[in-house]
């Protein structure tokens, strides 16, 4: 067994603002992330732009649909650590803290195709950062991975060069699925401290700090990917959206 962060608590009392909700139309760009405060989807890579057929991100009535195929977009995947990327995501203006988030959303990944040991994945990312140290991390929940025995991950990321920690969402999947499924993620203080701590213990130079107020949000996403070889995965996405709850 991969370790687990803590279960969320109920906050008695809590008082809920919505912070981020999928627009009707999603606005698409090609390596760079949208204006802040805005939603958008970004294909990643300075060489191939959106669209890129297969490699596509379309959106309609509420509905945004991704495809990624890294063998429509050779050179960005060769420029960014074999990885083939397009990513629906929200950066803050102000970041902001909350004593919780629920990040929630529904998916189907109708198609995924991979061979000779590559991977197509989806991971929902919140990205922290921390206002004494002046450094940022990645806390992710995989949603869907073509390896099934994926689980927690504590890692460095090489492109943004920010430590990651992955670990699966309960109803996770490494088996495609067409019909629309839910997903809801809440981190707290206690989520957000486990993950400091499992960076700290994996790198031992990182400094980051052990308060979990100390902690603000810049920034979610929801990530579809490829990843070491040629593969494809199709995704659809709807009701995004992002609570916080104090």
């Amino acid at each position: 067994p991969t370790p687990q962060p803590p279960a969320p608590t109920s906050l008695p009392g809590k008082v809920e603002t919505l912070l981020v909700r999928q627009p009707l139309t999603v606005p698409v760009y090609s390596n760079v992330n949208p204006p802040r405060d805005t939603v958008g989807v970004t294909l990643w890579g300075a060489f191939e732009k959106l669209p890129s057929p297969p490699t596509n991100a379309t959106s309609r009535d509420g509905v945004l649909d991704i495809v990624v195929d890294s063998a429509s977009i050779p050179r960005n995947v060769a420029s960014r650590y074999g990885l083939g990327s397009v990513v629906l995501g929200y950066s803050f203006a102000v970041p902001v803290n909350f004593a919780q988030y629920r990040y929630s959303y529904d998916i189907r990944v109708p198609r995924a195709n991979y061979a000779n040991g590559s991977v197509a994945q989806v991971v929902g990312y919140f990205n922290f950062f921390d206002r004494i140290n002046k450094q940022n991390m990645w806390l992710g929940h995989i949603v869907f991975d073509t390896r099934c025995d994926a689980g927690t991950l504590v890692k460095w990321d090489q492109g943004p060069n920010t430590p990651v920690v992955n670990t699966r969402v309960p109803n996770f999947s490494c088996r495609t699925f067409g019909d629309w499924r839910s997903i809801s993620v809440t981190i707290g203080p206690d989520q957000i401290a486990w993950a400091a701590q499992q960076l700290r213990s994996k790198y031992p130079a990182l400094m980051l700090s052990s308060n979990p107020a100390d902690f603000l949000l810049t920034h979610v996403n929801l990530n579809p990917e490829t990843a070491a070889g040629t593969a494809r995965i199709d995704v659809g996405v709807r009701n995004w959206q992002l609570v916080g709850i104090r």
